[in-house]
């Protein structure tokens, strides 16, 4: 008897060692797509892009960061603070960091490749819980990423979690 306990419990353990529950993922089929798109892309194409993301808020500031990609390599990231003033876009802060100060300024969204963003986006974004989060993914990119956020259901302002890629393009 003794024997069948020693059995039980050593199956039991490696039973519940070996369970992996999966996060629920929102808009996943609509992100394996867009992935698929990527990859195919990226083997039409090759790894010469650039894509920006921007931040705008309803208090008129907001920047940009524009992110080149070279080889599947990040080369370069601009960043650009803007300021809505008298109807107009006026540009505040700007500055250029090269392959060896890549993510050394503190403001700008973090120099990732796209494959990082997809990953970042999976992984990060859209496995939040969907009771306390609105998530949004969108494509606009010609099939490739171009939203992947979330806001908490309980804020109102400047809450965003995410990445918003307001332009990309070939090299």
């Amino acid at each position: 008897m003794r024997s069948h306990t020693t059995v039980l419990l050593f199956l039991s353990l490696l039973l519940c060692s070996c369970y992996n529950p999966k996060k629920n993922i929102a808009h996943e089929a609509k992100f394996k797509r867009s992935l698929q798109h990527w990859q195919e892309a990226k083997e039409k194409n090759g790894l010469d892009y650039e894509y920006s993301i921007q931040f705008s808020s309803v208090l008129g500031f907001g920047n940009i960061t524009t992110i080149t990609v070279a080889g599947g390599d990040i080369v370069s990231r601009k960043f650009e603070k803007t300021n809505l003033s008298n109807n107009s876009m006026k540009i505040e802060t700007i500055y250029l960091e090269t392959e060896a100060e890549i993510n050394s300024h503190k403001e700008g969204a973090i120099a990732l490749t796209l494959d990082e963003l997809y990953s970042a986006c999976e992984k990060d974004i859209l496995t939040a819980s969907l009771d306390e989060n609105f998530i949004y993914f969108e494509t606009k990119n010609d099939g490739i990423l171009s939203l992947c956020s979330y806001f908490p259901k309980n804020c109102t302002e400047n809450c965003y979690v995410g990445y918003n890629i307001s332009s990309f393009k070939w090299l």
